[in-house]
């Protein structure tokens, strides 16, 4: 009797560990699908980062020169 209860556990677990596998492909299927946009996102995110400093840059620039309009506007006249 105990070595058959024994066995049933050991089939349970067997299922068990059988959907548990089924489960772990369809993960992974859904994250190889996922891998190429995630690595387009980041490439974009990366681009945009670099692209920063030099809006910050013009920014300062049109800061300074709206500052010069009054006094460019006085000489005028």
């Amino acid at each position: 009797m105990e070595v058959k209860a024994a066995y049933q556990r050991w089939v349970d677990a067997r299922r068990e560990l059988e959907r548990w596998d089924g489960i772990a492909a369809n993960f992974h299927q859904y994250e190889s699908q996922r891998s190429n946009p995630q690595m387009a996102i980041e490439t974009e995110r990366s681009r945009f980062g670099a692209g920063v400093p030099g809006f910050i840059e013009r920014q300062r620039t049109v800061v300074e020169q709206e500052e010069q309009i009054p006094i460019l506007q006085a000489q005028l006249g």
